[in-house]
């Protein structure tokens, strides 16, 4: 297929994991339509409604002009008359294609950056953690297993708070639409989900529930662990492997909040405003434009230029509001979306990738 789409199960929609670049560049573009703007229910409503508008409009021209007794005869109306009708929009449409390019290509490089330089840096720390105790911990003994259980465990639920409280930053609605959307998006019972997931025990949900910063917290625990190992002296070199552990520790708190250092920051309102109050006056004018060119067509008996000038419209419309929706969706990564990062696949690569090094530390 052209994309490979996982289901968490859990309520959530299913989302891409990975897709086939080479199928997409040929005939794959058509097969599929999750995640991308003709999927979008809002697309297709504000092109119905331009398209009433634009009907309206050509109406409107053509019996203006039938009518009007000192109008223009449609021997008189040129192909040039026509034509220059779509030179209103021109030069808006080079303007708009221009900041919107200069803005996705600033919102992809965020994308990546928050992936790379955030999250896995985060994942990175954990397992360099979990390498560091299945080195020291080799045997399977009860103590050593709940050593290197309790730190995988933790460093899931860490991953998962993460998710939680970047989605906590595109919450907007409150009431019972706020408590709906809390729902759909995981964030009305965060702790207790975690505690359903056996990532958390009771007494650790019950202590983790009053804190803001969860999954900072969590890694302060993991560190602790390590206070508590070298008191009780497990560790082959209590102060040197203490200070590595510290530090890797510090490395996942890092890329927690770089993560949502970036997320935290938004592009400027003013720009972001701009850019969107132009694309709207832009499609309103297109719809307009359309409309006038359509009426001024059928009257002159030239419906070719009507054909042309209402595909222009139609493509631009879908166009250019997929390219301001891949703008917008493109900024927060961490939602339920179909093209955002896929939390339960991460989740699973961590504890496979963990568990094998236990394994392989355990049979060397």
């Amino acid at each position: 297929g052209v994309a490979r789409v996982f289901s968490a199960g859990d309520g959530h929609p299913e989302q891409i994991v990975a897709f086939d670049e080479q199928e997409l560049t040929r005939c794959g573009v058509f097969r599929i339509a999750k995640g991308t703007v003709v999927a979008e229910p809002f697309a297709w409503m504000q092109l119905a409604a331009l398209s009433v508008l634009g009907a309206a409009v050509a109406a409107g021209t053509y019996f203006a002009l039938q009518r009007g007794e000192q109008g223009p005869r449609r021997q008189a109306i040129s192909r040039d008359d026509i034509g220059s009708l779509s030179q209103v929009t021109s030069g808006l449409t080079t303007l708009i294609a221009f900041l919107v390019g200069g803005l996705c290509t600033v919102n992809t490089t965020r994308w990546h950056d928050l992936r790379i330089d955030g999250l896995e840096r985060f994942w990175a720390a954990v397992g360099d953690i979990c390498f560091r105790l299945a080195v020291y911990f080799p045997g399977h003994g009860a103590a050593d297993e709940e050593a290197k259980d309790t730190v995988l465990r933790w460093g899931l639920a860490s991953m998962q708070l993460l998710f939680m409280e970047c989605r906590e930053l595109d919450t907007w609605t409150a009431g019972k639409a706020g408590l709906e959307a809390r729902q759909e998006t995981g964030l009305a019972d965060v702790v207790g989900d975690l505690e359903r997931q056996g990532l958390l025990t009771r007494e650790e949900a019950a202590r983790l529930e009053p804190l803001r910063a969860r999954s900072q917290a969590v890694v302060v625990w993991i560190a602790s662990l390590f206070t508590k190992l070298v008191l009780e002296g497990r560790l082959p070199d209590p102060i040197k492997d203490r200070e590595n552990f510290l530090r890797d520790c510090l490395h996942a708190r890092e890329g927690i909040r770089k993560t949502l250092a970036k997320m935290e920051t938004q592009n400027p309102f003013y720009l972001v405003h701009q850019l969107c109050l132009m694309v709207k006056v832009y499609l309103l004018c297109l719809a307009v434009v359309t409309g006038a060119t359509v009426g001024l067509s059928l009257y002159a008996g030239t419906p070719v230029h009507a054909v042309a000038q209402t595909l222009v419209f139609l493509v631009s419309c879908i166009f250019v509001q997929g390219i301001i929706d891949v703008f917008a969706k493109s900024r927060n990564p961490f939602g339920i979306d179909a093209v955002d990062y896929p939390l339960r696949v991460f989740q699973a690569r961590m504890e496979g990738e963990c568990r094998d090094v236990y394994d392989a530390a355990g049979a060397p």
